[in-house]
Parts: structure tokens; sequence; C-alpha cells
């Protein structure tokens, strides 16, 4: 099986949600998959399941990712948050259950806006994530 990230039962502390990029990757369809990157710690968060907790690499474990599902990435967006406590918070409680994939809604790219959103950005997400990139 190839690598997805660690299981996040847990969120790590001190981290800087100030600044965070929606990474746009290809995938299994033509519309990609998003995760969550955070540069101030170097730490990639995605859902990568249709019933399953968040999963966190860092940066090795992000281009292991990469290679093993054979994808590349597609672009970045940052997003500024006024309000990094939220999307902490969101982030955290995230940990505390297991994912249901939706498809087009409740998919990886939800689970990014969730967290940019409770970080006090109202900026438009598409859930489909090479949309976003255009």
């Amino acid at each position: 099986m190839a690598y997805e990230g660690e299981p996040l039962n847990y969120c790590p502390a001190n981290l800087d949600l100030s600044k965070v990029e929606m990474i746009v990757v290809s995938g299994s369809t033509k519309y990609g998959h998003s995760l969550l990157y955070i540069p101030k710690n170097g730490l990639y968060f995605q859902i990568a399941g249709i019933h399953a907790y968040p999963t966190m690499m860092n940066e090795l474990g992000y281009r292991r990712y990469l290679k093993e599902n054979g994808k590349w990435e597609l672009g970045r967006i940052i997003y500024a948050l006024p309000q990094p406590e939220g999307a902490y918070y969101e982030l955290m409680m995230s940990t505390s259950k297991k994912w249901v994939w939706g498809g087009v809604f409740n998919n990886c790219t939800t689970f990014v806006e969730e967290v940019i959103r409770a970080g006090g950005s109202s900026s438009r997400i598409n859930n489909f994530p090479t949309n976003n990139l255009q």
C-alpha cells in the first residue's frame, strides 16, 4: 500500500497557521487532490480515505507520498489567515473523528477549506481541486 502519511490522531502543538497553502496534486481523476500545508512548520495534512483519520507528513513524507502514489504537484495557493487560532482549533477537532468521504462533497478540498474558513478567510474554494488553480 502506498504511503499516505501518518494517522493524525492528535494535533501538534505550536502550529503557526497565520499563512497556509492549499497544495493541489494530480489525482485519480482530472480534478486532482488537495492537501493543507503549513509552511512555517513544514507539515502537510490531508484526507485520504473513505472513512479515515486525517494524515500528516513532513517534507520527506510528502516527497515519499508523491513518489509512491505516482503523483506530481500541480500548484499551490497561499492563504493569509487573520484568525489562525480558529484554524488551529478546526484542525485539532478534525483529529478527534474519522472523516467520511462524500465524493464531490465532503472531500479532500472540503477538509482544507474548513481549516481555511475557520482561520477567517472568505476566499471561495471550489470542491474540484484543479479548478482552484485557474
